[in-house]
């Protein structure tokens, strides 16, 4: 199930109707954009959102729906194009993200590959997030080694108390 939210009512109507003669898709609402998107997601419940990130407060928007529970997944399409937004999305909670100019089959794919689990970003994103994880990870373990906890003398006192003194 899949809910639309774009600004355009032209592009939202087209959408719908693209999208309602695919198979295994069924639309169950499109809506403009704003609160309007968080109040649709929470009363039809839909799979996933596609949502039209049409400035700065989309983002917030996909925090919003992410919070939701159930949780729908989350597919930004956008008129801008380069990394830096992708990753924003990403790290705002999106589960895929997609150029308008790529095309309607590119989001049918995109809408069945996040619902079968996967993200749907760029290969650079992907790689780039990956690498931002693996930092946060090695930071938060270093932080939280247990010797980091404590001072220079309370290690030492540790220390001699296992080895029995």
């Amino acid at each position: 199930t899949v809910l639309i939210a774009e600004d355009d009512v032209l592009l939202r109507g087209l959408l719908t109707d693209i999208l309602a003669n695919e198979a295994g898709i069924e639309v169950v609402g499109a809506v403009n954009h704003g609160r309007e998107v968080v109040d649709a997601a929470e009363e039809l419940q839909p799979r996933v959102v596609v949502l039209d990130l049409e400035n700065s407060s989309g983002l917030k928007l996909v925090e919003s729906l992410t919070a939701l529970v159930p949780t729908p997944l989350v597919l930004v399409i956008s008129g801008q194009e380069g990394d830096e937004i992708q990753l924003e999305v990403a790290r705002h909670g999106a589960d895929g993200f997609l150029y308008k100019s790529q095309g309607v089959k590119a989001l049918v794919s995109a809408i069945k590959a996040i619902t079968a689990g996967e993200v749907w970003f760029t290969r650079q994103i992907v790689g780039r997030l990956l690498r931002e994880h693996a930092a946060l990870l090695r930071d938060v373990r270093e932080r939280h080694r247990p010797d980091a906890l404590l001072s220079s003398k309370e290690l030492q006192v540790l220390t001699r108390v296992a080895r029995g003194m």
